[in-house]
C-alpha cells in the first residue's frame, strides 16, 4: 500500500534540510550585520580617543607657551608629545582601519561610482 498523504518521511526531510538552509542563510547575514556594527563601534571609538588627544595636545601647548621657563612648562611639553604620539598611532590606525571598514561596508565602491575624477576620488579617500 502506498501512502499518498502530504506527511511523508520525505517531505519531512525535506522540510527539515529547508529550515537548516535558511537557518544558514539566517546566521551569515546576521554575522555579516554583527561585523559592519562592530566596525562602526570601533572607528567610533578610535574617532573619539584621537579628538580627546587633540585637545589634550592643545591645552598642554597652551599651558607651555603661557608658562614658559617654568618646570611646569617642561613637563607640559613632554605630556603634549606624549600625547601627540598616541594621537598620531590613533590617526594611523583609524587610516588603515577606516578604508578596510569602508570598503566592507561598500560606502568607497558607492563613491567610487559617483566621482568620476580619480584625483578627486583619491581626496575624498584620504579625508574618510
Amino acid at each position: 500500500m502506498v501512502e499518498s498523504s502530504f506527511i511523508s518521511a520525505s517531505n519531512i526531510a525535506i522540510i527539515g534540510n529547508l529550515g537548516s538552509l535558511a537557518a544558514i542563510v539566517i546566521s551569515i547575514i546576521s554575522a555579516k550585520i554583527a561585523k559592519n556594527a562592530y566596525d562602526i563601534g570601533r572607528l567610533n571609538a578610535l574617532l573619539a580617543m584621537e579628538a580627546h588627544f587633540r585637545c589634550v595636545f592643545e591645552a598642554e601647548s597652551a599651558f607651555a607657551s603661557r608658562y614658559e621657563g617654568t618646570q611646569g612648562a617642561q613637563t607640559a611639553i613632554n605630556d603634549a608629545g606624549t600625547a601627540d604620539r598616541k594621537r598620531r598611532k590613533i590617526s594611523s590606525e583609524i587610516n588603515n582601519f577606516n578604508e578596510q571598514a569602508l570598503l566592507d561596508v561598500g560606502v568607497i565602491g558607492k563613491l567610487r561610482k559617483r566621482v568620476k575624477s580619480n584625483r578627486i576620488f583619491q581626496m575624498l579617500r584620504r579625508k574618510v
